[in-house]
């Protein structure tokens, strides 16, 4: 067999594998994401310091105990089973090794709900959150290198702390709501070199989240509250995802990826600069 014609069918498989991952990305750009991940492996020298900024914008459903958060002279609200959240992240990381790195993040949070609050003759309204702060932490390591294949893995914390609500019923009842919530995300993933600017990396994750959700109907006429505290958890803790990195300037990597659970499913970009 000609080797031109070898070498040549794999530059033409490897083009398609590109187009198909763009087609993907571009496909699920309208969906949802959890906390970016990027390639599991470590991105950092030993020594080295890198700073970039993360976006992501989850949508899951959540288990959260109980039926209803009040229920209070004719103002009801049952507990939220969708929850939307936007995520603002500067980060920092460092190579502790040529195999392991850290990194930070600090930032905001938003968040809308499937909850609504109203009763006869008032129409139910939806009580969206206002911007609470985000931050998180994570490692990265390598476990295995060949060629162009690496296998490393990743596990990342994060926390929101008080996002709150408040929405005015009549005259004198309003209800409010709070969120305090944990998310885990934790995989062993593989990163291949496509070309030398552009890698694709992806595989299983565990998503973990566990939380607070805490609701008042209150009556200022009456002097009545109306209060109670649930708590938060996932409905779906494993998954898989799938992300590009493209090193677009000097050493500055920008990545693009999608996550899936059965309980969501999401699209996360970042920008990170090595120095």
């Amino acid at each position: 067999m000609n080797i031109h014609n070898i070498v040549k069918g794999k530059e033409s498989k490897m083009k398609k594998l590109v187009l198909v991952c763009t087609v993907f990305l571009m496909a699920v750009s309208t969906s949802f994401a959890f906390d970016p991940m990027g390639p599991a492996t470590n991105p950092w020298q030993e020594g080295q310091w890198g700073v970039g900024f993360d976006y992501s914008y989850s949508d899951m459903q959540i288990n959260v105990n109980g039926s209803r958060y009040f229920n209070h002279y004719g103002i009801s609200s049952k507990l939220p089973r969708k929850l939307l959240i936007h995520k603002y992240y500067g980060t920092v990381g460092y190579g502790l090794t040529k195999n392991i790195g850290i990194f930070g993040r600090a930032g905001a949070a938003s968040a809308t709900t499937d909850l609504h609050v109203g009763g006869a003759p008032f129409a139910h309204r939806e009580l969206n959150f206002g911007t609470a702060p985000a931050y998180g932490f994570g490692v990265k390591a390598n476990l295995y290198k060949k060629n162009k294949l690496q296998i490393g893995t990743t596990a990342q914390f994060s926390w929101i702390n008080d996002l709150s609500a408040r929405r005015h019923i009549y005259d004198f009842q309003h209800a409010t709501a709070n969120i305090d919530l944990m998310e885990a995300q934790i995989a062993v993933a593989p990163t291949y070199q496509l070309y030398s600017r552009v890698m694709i990396y992806g595989g299983p994750f565990f998503h973990f989240v566990r939380g607070k959700f805490s609701g008042k109907g209150i009556c200022d006429y009456c002097g009545v509250t109306d209060k109670h505290s649930h708590t938060i958890m996932e409905k779906s803790w494993f998954g898989g995802y799938l992300g590009m990195q493209i090193n677009f300037i000097k050493r500055s990597l920008l990545t693009f990826e999608y996550l899936h659970t059965a309980a969501g499913d999401g699209l996360g970009g970042s920008i990170l600069i090595p120095f």
